[in-house]
This record gives structure tokens, C-alpha cells and sequence, in this order.
């Protein structure tokens, strides 16, 4: 697992918390995602800082979890990557070196709204609990109120616009574009605005990937804007660019900052690589705030 720095967020109005942090729960863990300090996105390991044990409220709750869960700073060590990484101790867990594991939720700490997940999120974490946790009391069914990402029914045209405008994207590297397909259309707040997201998802072989000279294909998700203007598909800018420009699977949106516009939880997979983005929308595409992950 590694951190990566976030950027400097616009100044918020009024005097915002000193702290504030979107977690996510691997394992008997919690690692911080993004992390902002007064109104500025900082480095993830920031959220940790000082030895203070914090109070997370947690938006997928599953077996005997709480509302709010208290994490002990400690550093959790991960097999799959062979790091060891900043973050809290859950409830229950008391050697950093077991409790890291795959990724089974979110939390907040002093964010004001709610995380709501997509339906993706809330299927790979029942999933990788139960390859993870045999004991009965982790659960692997949420807890009712779970919040959910509002979704949207798409019309026959604004499908086939999504697909054609991936297509597009895709025939600038490809020469045989391979089969996609919608998973699903989002609502989301920009600027205190509600936006459309429609997320597609392509099936590429190995093949494609070296005659496109890249190693990473395999299953590619795209997130298309819905705009008045037209379908504009939205790429991830940080500290990479991803080969063939797309974003990830949608996880979930929270509106940290309290400003109107959601950040959204994205994960990217490789063949021997996953990464969680913390995002915020722009004009042209997603800016990462902060993320956690291991592989290139």
C-alpha cells in the first residue's frame, strides 16, 4: 500500500474544522484516503498524526459494527504489498500485523454528509468479507440504512451516446475497440447542481493491451458526464495518466468540504495493481485529492 500527496484545495467559506478525513476500512484497519486541514488537502498520513485516536463514522456497517467506531493509531502492515502503513486499529483489533486485509468499507471523520455507495461498492465489500473473515460476527450483509448513490434510469439514446463516446476514446489507441457495456447512471452534486454519471464498462484481453502497448487491460470503467452540452467522458488527473484514459469503477461520493460538490471514490485495478482514489470533479475531468494502493 502507499500514500500519495493530495492538492491544495480552494479556500472554504467560515472556519472550517482543522481536521477532516474519508477512511478506508481494510480489514481490521482503517487507512486514510484524503485528508484535509483547514480547508486544505494534505498529506494522507496528516490524518494520523500525533498518536489521537479518533472517532470514524463508518457508512457500511456489517455484523457488530457501530454508527461510530474508535481507531488507535497504530502502523498496519499489509502481506499483499509488504508495507506498512499509517492508520487506525478498529475495535476488536489489537496486532497491526493481522489486521490488515481487503478493502471492506469507508468512513468519515467530522465530514457532515453522508458517504452513499453504489451498488458496486456494497457487492465487493460483502464479497471480500466473506473470502476474508470466517469469523460470523464480521458479517457479510450491511446494515439497512446503509446511504446509497442516487441512480438514474437512461434512456435507449443516452446509452448509445455513452457507448459511442467511450468508443471514441478508445479508437484513439485501438485498433479493434472492444465490447462495453453501461453498468449504471449516478446522481452527483457539482457546484451544488445535480450531474449525471453514466458508467461503462469494457472488456479488453491481454491482446488488445500490447498491440495498444500497454499491460493493464482487463476489465476498464469509464465515467461519461451528462451535460447540457453533450456526453463528455472524464479522465483521472494526479501523479499518472492512466494508458487508455479511464477513470474506474464509481464506489461512492461524499461532499467533504460542505461546498455543494461531491468527492467521489473511484478504484482502479491493473493485472497486478489496485488503486482508491479520493476525487473532486473539474471543468476537465476528476483532480485526485489523495489516494492509497500498490502497484504501477
Amino acid at each position: 500500500m502507499t500514500a500519495v500527496l493530495g492538492r491544495d484545495a480552494r479556500p472554504e467559506e467560515g472556519p472550517p474544522p482543522w481536521r477532516r478525513a474519508v477512511f478506508a476500512r481494510m480489514g481490521g484497519s482503517l487507512l486514510p484516503l484524503g485528508c484535509q486541514r483547514f480547508g486544505r488537502w494534505v498529506r494522507e498520513t496528516e490524518c494520523v498524526a500525533g498518536g489521537e485516536v479518533l472517532d470514524v463514522r463508518m457508512s457500511f456497517r456489517h455484523g457488530t459494527d457501530s454508527d461510530v467506531v474508535r481507531g488507535t493509531p497504530a502502523p498496519i502492515y499489509f502481506e499483499v504489498s509488504n508495507t506498512e502503513e499509517s492508520g487506525l486499529l478498529l475495535p476488536g483489533w489489537t496486532d497491526p500485523h493481522t489486521a490488515g486485509g481487503p478493502l471492506v468499507g469507508f468512513g468519515t471523520f467530522r465530514v457532515a454528509a453522508p458517504l452513499q455507495l453504489t451498488p458496486s461498492a456494497k457487492r465487493k465489500f460483502s464479497e471480500n468479507l466473506a473470502a476474508w473473515c470466517r469469523d460470523p460476527s464480521c458479517g457479510g450483509d450491511p446494515k439497512p440504512d446503509v446511504a446509497e448513490l442516487a441512480q438514474q434510469p437512461t434512456s435507449t439514446a443516452d446509452e448509445k451516446r455513452a457507448l459511442d463516446v467511450v468508443a471514441a476514446v478508445l479508437r484513439e489507441n485501438l485498433a479493434t475497440v472492444p465490447p462495453s457495456k453501461l453498468i449504471g447512471s449516478f446522481e452527483v452534486s457539482v457546484g451544488g447542481k445535480r450531474e449525471r454519471l453514466i458508467e461503462v464498462e469494457v472488456v479488453a484481453d491481454r491482446e488488445i493491451g500490447m498491440k495498444a502497448g500497454v499491460d493493464e487491460l482487463g476489465t476498464l470503467h469509464y465515467l461519461v458526464a451528462s451535460t447540457p452540452t453533450g456526453m463528455t467522458p472524464l479522465g483521472v488527473f494526479g501523479n499518472f495518466t492512466h494508458s487508455l484514459a479511464e477513470a474506474g469503477d464509481l464506489l461512492g461520493a461524499v461532499d467533504v468540504e460542505g461546498d455543494g460538490t461531491d468527492e467521489l471514490i473511484i478504484e482502479w485495478q491493473a493485472i497486478e495493481a489496485v488503486w482508491w482514489y479520493l476525487v473532486k470533479r473539474e471543468p476537465y475531468g476528476f483532480v485526485v485529492l489523495g489516494s492509497i494502493g500498490y502497484g504501477t
